[in-house]
């Protein structure tokens, strides 16, 4: 198994943020396709709160629908490199029943979702519920 992980903080606003991750995923599985031509990469885990660092206000504030630009950027990363990707985001799922959740999408090479990994006793920053 040929995983990328991307230990980097992103800046700017959310727009900018999926930009500078998309150039990432990018370059690391890039970087794989040429070491490793037979294979490319299997896995790209990104940082908790890639997306969402830095935003101001609660959590339930920075939060994200599953449905959107977020996904639509890492299910296109997916399918463009054909690798699976853990995307740790804040979700907004109230509407699902599931309320606000700090959670890790897993999706598949075809940009589908596979799983949800929503954390039971999510942990605020500090001072910053």
């Amino acid at each position: 198994v040929l995983v990328g992980t991307v230990m980097q903080r992103f800046q700017g606003t959310c727009a900018e943020r999926l930009n500078q991750a998309t150039e990432l995923v990018a370059r690391v599985a890039e970087k794989a396709a040429a070491q490793h031509p037979d294979r490319g990469l299997d896995l790209v885990v990104l940082p908790e709160h890639a997306i969402q660092e830095g935003d101001s206000g609660s959590a339930q504030s920075r939060a994200v629908p599953l449905k959107g630009p977020v996904l639509e950027t890492f299910a296109h990363l997916a399918r463009t490199y054909g690798t699976n990707l853990i995307l740790p985001v804040l979700l907004n799922e109230v509407a699902e029943g599931y309320g606000f959740s700090n959670s890790a999408v897993v999706l598949n090479r075809e940009g589908g979702i596979v799983g949800i990994y929503r954390k039971v006793f999510p942990v605020a920053e500090f001072g910053n519920p």
